[in-house]
């Protein structure tokens, strides 16, 4: 579990956004109307599996070396099936293709886990996620993880819920024309940033 002196995380969908079938995971679109998803973004759990770097241990510059992304998983949250695994978030500057299961649209809850390791002490490590459809933006998510202790790897779940099948945008709409750029931050310092195209099969 969370260090007990560590603030929870927490996550909000941007007030004025519309929710995409890949709200941070699922939560349907509504065609032209500004709102939030149907389903809601429940708080992230994290854990820290390793001791903290010595006190003289020197902070490295920002980098791969310094902040780094192990793994990201998309999971059923009821079955615990995968649908999803990305271990290569080296490349910030090259769109990867994202490739997931039409079956996920019909799950009513998802798990979205990033493992990821700090050099360095973070004071608010956060996400943001901009999802752009047809090169125009429709939603932005912004997740916040917090404090961050220096030389640890940790854990940090989301859990979205589904919309309504009917207020969802079809799958063949969204299927390579719908862009994810995911970014993280310490305050308004990047750390890591990744474009996914989402194809749906």
């Amino acid at each position: 579990m969370r260090s007990p002196t560590s603030p929870s995380p927490k996550s909000s969908p941007a007030s004025s956004a519309p929710a995409s079938p890949f709200a941070s995971c699922i939560a349907g679109v509504r065609p032209g109307i500004i709102s939030r998803p149907s389903g809601s973004v429940t708080s992230a759990a994290a854990s820290s599996r390793a001791a903290p770097a010595p006190a003289t241990s020197a902070p490295l510059p920002p980098g791969e070396d310094a902040f780094k992304i192990i793994n990201i998983r998309i999971r059923d949250l009821e079955t615990k099936a995968p649908f999803w695994t990305c271990r290569d978030w080296s490349n910030i500057k090259r769109t990867t293709e994202m490739h997931l299961p039409r079956k996920l649209l019909q799950c009513s809850s998802v798990a979205r886990e990033f493992t990821f390791s700090s050099h360095n002490v973070l004071e608010n490590l956060r996400l943001q996620q901009t999802v752009y459809l047809h090169d125009q933006p429709i939603e932005e998510w912004n997740f916040e993880f917090g404090f961050v202790i220096p030389g640890s790897t940790n854990t940090w779940e989301s859990v979205v819920l589904a919309a309504a099948p009917e207020e969802m945008i079809p799958a063949e709409i969204i299927s390579g024309n719908m862009v994810i750029d995911t970014a993280f931050y310490d305050g308004s310092a990047l750390l890591a940033r990744k474009r996914l195209t989402v194809f749906y099969e």
